[in-house]
């Protein structure tokens, strides 16, 4: 019988456990002058489906943070929990989009987000992997633009395709390494409005980094 159960006969209201869940987290780097402390006991909830922001000014240790949060380095102290259980390594729950894109350059858009499905479903044919990726090219605008390799497109169309990339294999959770920072004005808010309808479409939990107040608040 688990705790929620024992607490609903004995007339408690359950208590639910935070989706993702940062405790005291902290992260040291040895350095030759010594140990240098980039973030100390950061403890943060985030339920499920929610967009959270974190903001703050360059180099106070937000992208650190967040590679912590995708499994990528290992906290000092502390530990970070995704449904309970502990993070210790990166994975197709957690799905990263960073400021440069990460686009394979020999590859179309299509087979940059058919290549992330295969990765992730090797069991699905090739059709059922064409058939995803278009869906989501289709879902950030980009259904067009399928065949095109990263070199013709514009630096907000290729920010779209790494979107599509990481929603295609469904990720527990969406982490936003300030995606939009070498955009334009014009296209970063473009994509900010899109990236909030996606977000209230399909309700994948958010987790963005960004030091503008004016995006975090958007």
């Amino acid at each position: 019988m688990s705790t929620a159960d024992l607490q609903a006969i004995e007339g408690r209201s359950p208590v639910i456990e935070p989706f993702l869940s940062l405790k005291q987290v902290g992260k040291v780097y040895e350095t030759p002058r010594g140990p240098f402390t980039v973030l100390e006991d950061i403890s943060l909830e985030v339920g499920e489906g929610e967009f959270v922001c974190i903001i703050g000014h360059s180099g106070c240790g937000k992208s650190t943070l967040l590679n912590m949060v995708a499994g990528f380095t290992k906290p000092t102290s502390g530990e970070i929990l995704l449904q309970s259980k502990k993070v210790t390594r990166p994975g197709p729950d957690r799905m990263v989009v960073f400021q440069n894109y990460s686009l394979l350059p020999w590859l179309t858009a299509l087979g940059n987000v058919a290549l992330a499905i295969r990765s992730v479903y090797p069991e699905l044919s090739r059709s059922e992997r064409h058939k995803i990726a278009m869906e989501h090219l289709e879902l950030v605008g980009l259904a067009d633009a399928a065949h095109k390799k990263p070199q013709r497109l514009s630096g907000g169309m290729r920010q779209r395709v790494s979107i599509a990339r990481a929603l295609s294999i469904r990720p527990q959770v969406l982490i936003l390494d300030e995606p939009f920072g070498a955009l334009d004005v014009l296209t970063r808010e473009e994509l900010q409005e899109e990236l909030l309808h996606i977000w209230r479409e399909h309700r994948v939990t958010v987790l963005m980094i960004t030091h503008e107040i004016d995006e975090a608040i958007f």
